[in-house]
């Protein structure tokens, strides 16, 4: 699994563990603190699975930054049977 960042996105790709859940932590953190980016993109089109853990806690960290005033857009899997299961957790 690989996790990285470009200016305000940051892309998942593989599984994501919590290792990388971690990672997406750090980038956010990069993103929106240190580079003062008000917005974030959060790319998972080529992840390929995701646990609830990890999703449960990067959706928290990310309904922290949304409340704080960041814009959050997400891209959701390429592969069809984890982008429903993206759209129906929600």
């Amino acid at each position: 699994m690989s996790v990285s960042f470009d200016d305000n996105c940051v892309s998942v790709y593989g599984d994501l563990t919590s290792e990388d859940a971690y990672r997406v932590f750090s980038s956010t953190h990069v993103i929106c603190e240190i580079k003062g980016y008000q917005d974030i993109k959060l790319d998972f089109s080529h992840c390929r699975k995701a646990f609830s853990p990890q999703m449960m806690a990067i959706c928290a960290r990310a309904l922290s930054y949304w409340k704080d005033g960041v814009d959050i857009e997400l891209t959701l899997p390429i592969d069809q049977a984890l982008s429903r299961l993206f759209i129906n957790a929600n």
